[in-house]
């Protein structure tokens, strides 16, 4: 009687009895995105089209560390990938708008007093010197503007690599590939001397190394030491 309940429900449930299908490894996906996308990123520089490359390159690397992250069972991987992501964006919109100011600064400051609202020859002192009077030819407001353009995107470029390096030291450990650990190191150094031309060689160094980093993930994920 055992061996015929046995028998009945293997034949009403034959699915459990079944192997789930195994589902195909995300990170041969993952490398195609990383590498291609850093290599879009490294583009950036070309004149017209850079930007445009750029901003999809980031959205392949994004694409593929979420990969990673599904893969390896680590929502750090990605969530940190993003957060750092985000900080680059904030950076770009107080950099596009610093400039902004800076060219109004300019702009006001050629302007002469008569040509702007409420500041007619009654509102200025009769010395004929109006453009001085206001913003002593932009040079002031253009001067306070860049520095504001520095300390944005320098303070954006190292909480967006700080962030990096968390998702990255979690993929070196998670498959094995140290190189993302350096590129994360290479980022951080890169961005705190980002006010001096060498952070911007790191960065660049850092950027190649990224691309040699996601070709070298491999097909499968390590077995857990």
């Amino acid at each position: 009687m055992v061996y015929k309940s046995l028998w009945e429900d293997s034949m009403v449930f034959p699915f459990m009895s079944m192997p789930r299908p195994i589902q195909p490894s995300k990170l041969p996906q993952a490398k195609v995105y990383g590498g291609v996308g850093s290599i879009l990123v490294l583009l950036a520089i070309l004149p017209y089209i850079g930007f445009v490359l750029a901003i999809i390159g980031l959205v392949f690397i994004l694409i593929a560390l979420k990969y990673i992250s599904d893969e390896v069972g680590e929502p750090k991987i990605f969530r940190y990938a993003l957060y750092s992501f985000i900080a680059g964006v904030v950076g770009s919109v107080l950099l596009s708008a610093v400039v902004l100011a800076a060219l109004m600064a300019v702009f006001i400051g050629q302007v002469p007093a008569q040509m702007i609202p409420g500041l007619g020859p009654t509102a200025i002192p009769p010395n004929g010197m109006q453009q001085e009077w206001i913003f002593r030819d932009g040079f002031i407001g253009f001067a306070i503007a860049m520095l504001g353009v520095l300390i944005a995107i320098w303070v954006s470029l190292i909480i967006s690599a700080i962030f990096l390096k968390t998702s990255y030291n979690a993929v070196a450990k998670h498959l094995g590939v140290g190189l993302f650990s350096t590129v994360a190191i290479l980022y951080i150094v890169g961005a705190v001397l980002i006010i001096f031309v060498i952070g911007l060689l790191i960065i660049f160094v850092g950027l190649i190394l990224q691309i040699v980093a996601f070709f070298s993930i491999p097909e499968s994920k390590p077995p857990s030491p």
